[in-house]
């Protein structure tokens, strides 16, 4: 607006000075000026008012911006000195216990050393009974050391009266008599190792193979664990191949099956002459003897059958495996699972359409579609001698 008053002062000038001369050339020739100067202040003035739109909204803008920014940053401010008086107030708690302590420390000091300062006999009973006790300890260090050789000593014997003993342990159950637990046995050509003995079913001096009663193992297993023997001796287990060859190698023995359905009724089926062959003949089953029993003559048909396992099909089955058809691992003739000791674990005794077989079976007790609860194989040296 000051543009425009100035403007309108040299207009006013130029008429009074041109008004004196009366040349009316010259009044048009201003009058185009002040026209042209007119639109010019015109041109000005939006310019300036666009100029004044456009530094309202910047400054809107950026006062927002700021205020925004400087939100946040109190924001965090606010945030991080709370945390610092978080940590401060952690650290003078800490620093209050720690004064506690150290006053605690020292009233114990001092009262050391007043009792130390103030009773001098005092002071020397209690180094002659420091003294005592030192010695106490240095007689005691010294006993303790004499023992320790002692033991040792005594380790070395009991070493060496072990390995004597080896010599003499038994090789079946027998020597036991009516004991039920685990014991040492020693085979020729190996090492010792424990076996459960039991006479809880058919008198004295049974050694346990196999035993079935919760479903805790599982005896799906391939080739390498049947050879070994798996699970735990007071539960689920089997003894393993290679043992019984060992075992049934040395002498005559005889076969138990104790056999226990959901009902909580038992039966059982023994055999005279139980023997099994070495790993060359794939562990076959040599012989069973005569049968005797309530169970039904189930196993007759494994005799002198190989071994099969889901990764080693010895059965004569052509069509495929039998211990995979049968979910286990047995002397199979030809899938004739007439017994299945080492099926699978079923907890009721009805078996269905896609489990028929693969159970607990002992066919001419319960046939293919009832399963057992319990099963229990044991074998005793015939002989006397052990």
């Amino acid at each position: 607006m000051s543009t425009y008053s100035s403007i309108f002062k040299y207009y006013i000038w130029l008429c009074i000075v041109l008004g004196g001369r009366g040349a009316i050339a010259e009044r048009n020739e201003v009058k185009v000026r002040i026209d042209q100067l007119e639109e010019l202040i015109q041109t000005n003035n939006e310019g300036l008012l666009q100029l004044e739109s456009n530094w309202n909204s910047v400054r809107n803008r950026s006062t927002a911006q700021i205020e925004a920014h400087c939100d946040s940053y109190i924001s965090e401010q606010k945030s991080w000195l709370s945390a610092c008086e978080a940590k401060a107030k952690a650290a003078s708690v800490r620093l209050k216990e720690s004064e506690d302590r150290s006053g605690i420390l020292l009233q114990n000091l001092t009262s050391c050393r007043i009792n130390l300062a103030g009773g001098g006999q005092d002071q020397s009973e209690l180094q002659l009974r420091l003294q005592e006790r030192d010695r106490e300890i240095l007689e005691l260090r010294a006993q303790n050391e004499e023992n320790l050789l002692n033991l040792r000593a005594a380790q070395l014997k009991l070493k060496a009266y072990d390995a004597e003993l080896e010599e003499y342990l038994p090789q079946s159950c027998l020597p036991f008599g009516s004991a039920t637990g685990l014991y040492r046995i020693k085979l020729p050509g190996q090492d010792p190792f424990y076996v459960p003995c039991d006479a809880r079913f058919a008198g004295s001096g049974w050694l346990v193979i196999q035993r079935r009663m919760d479903g805790s193992v599982d005896f799906y297993r391939n080739w390498t664990e049947y050879r070994a023997g798996f699970g735990s001796l007071s539960g689920e287990f089997f003894l393993g191949l290679e043992k019984l060859h060992r075992l049934t190698a040395l002498r005559r023995f005889e076969l138990f099956v104790y056999l226990e359905d959901f009902e909580g009724e038992v039966r059982y089926a023994h055999y005279d002459n139980f023997s099994v062959g070495s790993e060359e003949s794939f562990y076959q089953l040599q012989s069973l003897g005569e049968y005797e029993g309530t169970a039904g003559n189930s196993m007759a048909l494994n005799v002198l059958q190989r071994f099969s396992t889901a990764d080693k099909d010895n059965d004569t089955w052509q069509e495929g495996s039998c211990a995979r058809r049968y979910h286990s691992a047995w002397w199979y003739a030809s899938c004739s699972a007439f017994c299945n000791p080492n099926g699978k674990y079923f907890k009721r005794r009805q078996l269905s359409t896609s489990t028929r077989g693969k159970g607990i079976i002992w066919h001419q007790w319960h046939g293919f579609e009832e399963t057992l609860k319990f099963v229990q194989l044991m074998i005793r040296p015939i002989s006397a001698s052990v």
